[in-house]
């Protein structure tokens, strides 16, 4: 079932849509492959892990001088060789189920494209509401400035006659790159007489 809807996301159009199956469908048997792995590794754990229990085991075998068939020092090398043994399987398979942990990251780091161009996106948006609001505040602030300015400009200039000591454009403030510019007020910029 998860094939199948992965599949069917991947579907797109033309030969765009035939890459996206082929890719899905990859990462699907490669995904089947790392549950075989997994199994196969877990199987391992527990079968050495049962196996050096067994070997703990007292054997009920043994004549009352605790001997069986082999010497007792023999068989406690036996017992020690064929623990050691299962202990290096089962580290082994620790290892394999490591490499596997670290790969199912890598995959799904690098080969989740969806998740990646989901977050761009989000960013994407947020940066774009974040600009507005910087827009919207860095107009305030040029208005409320202007304003201040041409205040200034009456109480020092005013009643000489001659205009304002400071003459500003409204093109000598630069306008910030925006979808909606909001023109300012051209009275508030210009000389009064």
């Amino acid at each position: 079932m998860q094939s199948s809807s992965s599949a069917q996301r991947a579907m797109g159009g033309g030969s765009s849509g035939m890459l996206q199956l082929n890719a899905a469908r990859k990462r699907d048997s490669h995904v089947q492959s790392l549950k075989s792995r997994l199994r196969m590794n877990m199987n391992a754990i527990v079968e050495n892990y049962e196996s050096i229990l067994l070997r703990t085991k007292v054997d009920a075998s043994t004549d009352a001088t605790g001997t069986t068939g082999l010497g007792s020092f023999v068989q406690a090398e036996q017992d020690t060789f064929e623990m050691s043994v299962r202990a290096a399987n089962i580290v082994h398979a620790c290892e394999n189920l490591t490499r596997m942990v670290s790969e199912i990251k890598q995959l799904l780091i690098l080969g989740d494209f969806c998740w990646l161009a989901q977050v761009t996106s989000t960013n994407c948006e947020d940066l774009q509401r974040r600009r507005m609001d910087l827009d919207r505040v860095s107009l305030r602030l040029r208005d409320k400035l202007a304003g201040d300015l041409y205040a200034i400009e009456e109480e020092c200039g005013g009643g000489d006659g001659n205009g304002s000591a400071i003459a500003v454009a409204p093109a000598a403030i630069a306008e910030p790159n925006r979808t909606k510019a909001t023109p300012m007020s051209t009275a508030l910029m210009t000389n009064p007489s």
